[in-house]
């Protein structure tokens, strides 16, 4: 049996990027692919109930510049942000989950978050690791590891990779989606 578990991409534009320095830096960053680059990425574990708002309830997990990773209940209410369906087994899911809890409260990489865009490869979630701390992470990071500990990801695939390249590498596995529950909302069409 196949469960859904969401890659949810946060877009870039004009309104994202006057609003923080770090989203001007990391458009600057992606890949020149795409006009509207994702400059942040969460896993989303839906529950099959929805909130007020028609919003699919669920956890959200990621970790914000300076933050904690955290799994926490998530409104995805902007309009920027686009989600990426990945069809995975109850086992896979239940990893992928598994490995978000037990990050929980682990702080920010600001380390490999700032040496990644020069292709520094020694630098990895859990450098720290070597000096008794525990491991520290970046969205994208902590989003990858998880899905390699799932096996949806290959085992070998270096974390720090910015957001935008982890959807290039999902798109052709994953199907786009979203997090609204159409079947009790009423469309008018004029």
């Amino acid at each position: 049996m196949t469960t859904q578990l969401y890659v949810c991409f946060l877009e870039n534009d004009l309104s994202l990027m006057e609003s923080h320095w770090l989203n001007r830096m990391a458009a600057k960053l992606a890949p020149k692919s795409s006009n509207s680059p994702k400059i942040h990425v969460e896993l989303f574990f839906p529950d099959n109930r929805q909130d007020e708002s028609e919003n699919v309830a669920g956890q959200a997990c990621s970790i914000y510049y300076n933050q904690q990773v955290f799994l926490t209940h998530k409104n995805f209410s902007r309009k920027q942000w686009s989600f990426r369906t990945l069809n995975v087994t109850d086992d896979q899911y239940k990893k992928v989950h598994a490995f978000c809890k037990s990050h929980v409260g682990e702080p920010f990489n600001h380390l490999s978050y700032f040496t990644y865009p020069v292709g520094c490869k020694q630098v990895t979630p859990y450098w720290a690791t070597n000096f008794g701390g525990s491991p520290r992470w970046f969205c994208s990071e902590i989003v990858v590891e998880a899905l390699k500990s799932g096996n949806v990801l290959p085992d070998n695939l270096h974390p720090s990779i910015h957001p935008q390249d982890l959807f290039t590498m999902l798109e052709d596995d994953s199907t786009p989606d979203c997090v609204r529950n159409y079947d009790n909302m009423k469309l008018v069409f004029t």
